[in-house]
C-alpha cells in the first residue's frame, strides 16, 4: 500500500521546488540581464569626470546640456563629476571609477604615460575671430593697482601657479621661465601652489599673493566676480585644449558612439557657460610638443 505523505512532507517539497527555481531564475538574469528591465537590454551608466579647470559652478552649469546631449545619444544614462583636484581624476580613470575623464594636456600625457591603455577620444576646440582652434593660451597676471605691467617687475613679488598637473597654470608658465633663464625660487620671494585656477584669481584679487598664472576662460570667470581688476602681463602658448579619453575598460564600440556624438555636437548645447564650441579627434602627435617639455622641466 501507497504510504500517503503528511502536510509537513508536502510543504518542504514544495518549499524546495521554490527555492530551486529561484535559483534557476537568478542565474538566467545574471546571464541575461537584458530581461531585468522589460526584455530590454539594460546599459551601464556612463560616468564623465572633469577637474576645476575653472569656477566650479560655472564648469557644471557648462558642461549640464552636454552630459544631457550625450545620454540621448549613447542612449544610456550619463552623469558627471567634478572632482577635488587634477589628481583625483587620474586615479578615478585609471581605478575605474570613472570611466572617461576632460583632461588638460599635461594631466592627459602625463597619465598616458603610467596608463598607456588610456583611450584618446576628442579635443575641445574654441572659436577666436570666426574659426575653430584646438589651443589657448596661459597668462601672467597681476591686479592693475599693482604697478606690475612687465614680465620684469614680477622679481622680488609673491607667485602662485596651480598645481603640478595643470598646462595653463604651471607647466607652460615654468617652460617660458626655463626659456627666459629664470629660476622661479629666486625670482619670486614666495612660490604658492593654490591648487586650482580659480582659487588663483581669488588670492591675486583678495591680496594674498601678488602675481600668478592662470588661462582665459578663469580669467574672464574671475573678472565677472571682481570686476576688471586684472592686468594681464604675458601671453603664453600655443597650449593644446583639454580632450576627452576613455579608460581601457570603456570598449571600442562605446568610444566611437562618443567621439561621433560630440564632433557632431549641435551648438545650442554649448552655452555661454562653456567655453568650448566644438570638439575634433585630432593626431595623437599633437601631445608630442607637450611630452618634450615635460621631459625638459623634469
Amino acid at each position: 500500500m501507497k504510504k500517503r505523505r503528511t502536510a509537513a512532507e508536502l510543504v518542504n517539497k514544495i518549499d524546495t521546488q521554490q527555492i530551486f527555481f529561484c535559483l534557476i531564475f537568478l542565474i538566467f538574469l545574471s546571464l541575461f540581464p537584458g530581461f531585468a528591465r522589460g526584455g530590454q537590454p539594460q546599459k551601464d551608466t556612463l560616468l564623465i569626470g572633469t577637474a576645476p579647470y575653472y569656477y566650479t559652478k560655472k564648469l557644471k552649469k557648462g558642461l549640464a546640456p552636454l552630459v544631457k546631449y550625450l545620454s540621448e545619444q549613447l542612449d544610456r544614462d550619463v552623469q558627471l563629476t567634478v572632482t577635488k583636484n587634477y589628481e583625483e581624476l587620474a586615479d578615478k580613470v585609471e581605478d575605474r571609477s570613472l570611466d572617461v575623464g576632460f583632461f588638460s594636456s599635461v594631466l592627459y600625457v602625463q597619465l598616458k604615460q603610467q596608463y598607456p591603455q588610456l583611450k584618446y577620444l576628442v579635443t575641445s576646440q574654441l572659436t577666436e575671430g570666426g574659426k575653430k582652434t584646438a589651443y589657448h593660451f596661459s597668462w601672467l597676471i597681476a591686479r592693475k593697482d599693482s604697478g606690475v605691467t612687465k614680465v620684469k617687475h614680477l622679481r622680488g613679488k609673491s607667485f602662485a601657479f596651480t598645481n603640478k598637473h595643470s598646462s595653463s597654470g604651471y607647466i607652460y608658465p615654468r617652460g617660458y621661465f626655463h626659456w627666459r633663464g629664470l629660476v622661479p625660487d629666486e625670482f619670486f620671494t614666495e612660490i604658492i601652489f593654490a591648487g586650482t585656477h580659480e582659487e588663483v584669481t581669488n588670492m591675486i584679487a583678495q591680496g594674498e599673493v601678488e602675481t600668478g598664472a592662470s588661462y582665459d576662460a578663469n580669467i574672464w570667470s574671475a573678472e565677472e566676480k571682481y570686476g576688471r581688476i586684472f592686468r594681464r602681463i604675458k601671453k603664453i602658448g600655443p597650449i593644446l585644449n583639454p580632450s576627452f579619453a576613455a579608460g581601457d575598460h570603456v570598449d571600442d564600440a562605446l568610444c566611437g558612439q562618443i567621439i561621433t556624438a560630440l564632433e557632431n555636437i549641435p551648438l545650442d548645447v554649448l552655452n555661454k557657460d562653456l567655453m568650448y564650441t566644438g570638439f575634433r579627434r585630432l593626431s595623437e602627435t599633437n601631445f608630442t610638443v607637450v611630452a618634450d617639455l615635460l621631459k625638459t622641466l623634469e
